[in-house]
C-alpha cells in the first residue's frame, strides 16, 4: 500500500472545480458567468486599451464589468433575507 505519510499535492483539476463550484458541491452559475465576464473585461481593457482610456465612460463600463458582479450577488443575498449562510439582520 501506499506510504500514510505521503500528502496528496493539490491539483490543478480541484483547483479548477472550486473555481466553477459553489461550497455545497454543485455547480454555480453566478461563478463562471462572473469569471468569464471579467475575463472577457479584462481582454477588452487590453485590446483595446487606448480607445477605452480616451473615454471616461467607456473605462467605466469595463471597471463596473470587472468589480460589480461580486458586489451585486452580495447585495442581492443580503436583500433577500441571507441565502447561503449569511447573517439575517
Amino acid at each position: 500500500m501506499s506510504d500514510p505519510h505521503e500528502r496528496r499535492v493539490s491539483s490543478l483539476r480541484r483547483d479548477l472545480n472550486d473555481v466553477v463550484r459553489s461550497p455545497d458541491g454543485s455547480f454555480s452559475f453566478s461563478k463562471v458567468s462572473t469569471y468569464s465576464g471579467q475575463i472577457l473585461c479584462g481582454y477588452l481593457l487590453i485590446k483595446h486599451a487606448e480607445t477605452i482610456l480616451q473615454h471616461s465612460d467607456a473605462l467605466a463600463v469595463i471597471l463596473c464589468g470587472m468589480m460589480l458582479p461580486e458586489l451585486l450577488k452580495k447585495l442581492l443575498i443580503m436583500k433577500m433575507g441571507g441565502k447561503d449562510g449569511d447573517d439575517k439582520h
